[in-house]
């Protein structure tokens, strides 16, 4: 992929393979292939922060309820589907829209009413079972999720939005994520040393998740996102495959002290493989890049025995 300006013409070549996440077999760009559904549904992000909440209760010793894994799971999925939303409706070129976003578009109502329902059922649970302080740190955390969409996604027509949007995602869907953990919430207030590293090194690996899918899509960015990091980060391409490699040594050399830990093993392996799937990513479709960004944050899901 090219880290440069983009001239009018390459991107009208390359915009049905990689943009409408059609196949090369000339399949019509309208149809999806069957490994799409979860991310053109905006599953994927909550799958990875249950499981993700499942391993923290697992490193913290600390059980969480059904309620908990509920609440994080529509929370989030209410969140991508605003911001799937969101992006649609500021697309200013179908043409050179992401296959999820020509997905919404075409289903603005479905998903407008199911953003409706799924907002009233995370909230009738979060108000029947969640604990008082569990609530408390959601409201806080749901202040900062406001705070992003009105500085990093153009809400408003003269509004500006910031850059390094996926700096900010990806820490706040990390923190999120260990809020849900009753250790990490009072770790927070009594050993705050203790408890923040794991997060803190998961935060960096969504920043780096966000950050390779951002390269990927960075011609689409240019016209739909001008919060995206390519607009900025003239070299973003070349740069995550160190900063890949950075990230899968830091939580080796963790690993090597903490041997036992599920949060840094699955942190490595997840890191090594978003290097990996960055590194051979021109040798993929994009539909399937966004696809396996995604499914290598299951990483967890291996250490269930």
């Amino acid at each position: 992929m090219k880290h440069g300006n983009y001239q009018a013409g390459d991107m009208k070549t390359s915009t049905l393979t990689n943009y409408l996440e059609s196949d090369a077999k000339g399949e019509s760009p309208r149809r999806y292939a069957w490994y799409l559904c979860a991310n053109l549904c905006s599953l994927d992000a909550p799958v990875v922060a249950v499981v993700w909440l499942w391993a923290f209760s697992r490193g913290f010793h600390s059980p969480v309820a059904w309620p908990v894994y509920a609440v994080l799971f529509l929370s989030v999925w209410a969140i991508y589907l605003l911001d799937r939303l969101l992006d649609t409706w500021r697309l200013k070129d179908g043409q050179f829209a992401t296959g999820r976003h020509d997905f919404v578009r075409r289903h603005q109502k479905v998903f407008m009413l199911l953003l409706l329902v799924v907002l009233c059922v995370a909230a009738g649970l979060a108000m029947a079972y969640l604990p008082l302080d569990l609530l408390l740190a959601g409201a806080t955390l749901s202040a900062a999720v406001a705070v992003y969409f009105a500085v990093f996604v153009k809400c408003f027509p003269r509004c500006k939005p910031l850059r390094a949007k996926e700096f900010a995602c990806g820490g706040v869907f990390a923190l999120g994520t260990a809020l849900g953990v009753d250790a990490f919430r009072q770790g927070l207030l009594n050993d705050t040393l203790m408890v923040l590293p794991p997060v803190m090194l998961f935060a960096s690996l969504c920043i780096y998740n966000c950050l390779i899918i951002a390269a990927r899509e960075a011609a689409s960015d240019r016209i739909h996102d001008p919060a995206a990091a390519s607009h900025w980060w003239h070299q973003l391409g070349r740069d995550l495959l160190w900063l890949g490699l950075a990230l899968s040594l830091l939580s080796a050399v963790v690993l090597i002290f903490m041997p036992a830990s599920l949060l840094y093993r699955a942190i490595f392996l997840s890191s090594l493989c978003l290097s990996l799937a960055h590194f051979f990513q021109d040798r993929m479709a994009a539909s399937l890049f966004r696809v396996l960004a995604d499914a290598v944050l299951l990483s967890p899901l291996l250490f269930l025995i």
